[in-house]
């Protein structure tokens, strides 16, 4: 675009003898003010792309080792004892941290079915799903509800509970 503009002015001046001295200098101040919106223009985008390169070098930190792997909603486990009866846990919401091999579960519930037809329904507000330990504790308001064909149903209300899945009747 320079190479333009100062073609542009050595044309004008070639024809400098036609044109009057006012149309001159009208045509010579034209043409500066384009070449200094190209030349402004120009400088901008080179100290903006300086500015971009010096950004990029920017790292960003790594997460921390207790941050989240992944999130769910409305989640459903199923999974079975090692005699075969199932159980299936539900939660709002679950937040899975790989570092603690475990789950973080909001408003869980686990529903386990046991060997005399017994069906045991527990529900809390907030619990951890351990993986390693293959555990679930439950804590705020855990309640639990027996309900069987043959005894008198029964529930009750703890602050805390911890439920062993892969042994069907442990729990404290």
């Amino acid at each position: 675009m320079f190479v333009v503009l100062v073609a542009g002015l050595l044309d004008s001046l070639e024809n400098a003898e036609v044109l009057p001295l006012s149309a001159r200098l009208c045509n010579y101040r034209h043409q500066l003010s384009i070449g200094l919106l190209f030349l402004t223009v120009a400088c901008l985008g080179m100290w903006m792309h300086a500015l971009q390169i010096t950004e990029a070098g920017v790292e960003t930190p790594a997460p921390a080792d207790d941050d989240p792997s992944y999130f769910m909603k409305n989640v459903v486990v199923t999974g079975k004892y090692p005699d075969g009866n199932r159980y299936r846990i539900e939660a709002a919401r679950l937040v899975h941290y790989s570092s603690r091999n475990g789950s973080s579960l909001q408003l869980p519930k686990i529903t386990q079915y046991m060997p005399d037809g017994t069906i045991r329904s527990v529900a809390a507000n907030k619990g951890w799903l351990d993986k390693t330990e293959q555990t679930l504790n439950l804590s705020e308001n855990a309640r639990i509800q027996n309900r069987s064909a043959h005894q008198a149903n029964s529930s009750s209300v703890t602050d805390q509970l911890t439920i062993h899945l892969n042994n069907q009747g442990d729990h404290s």
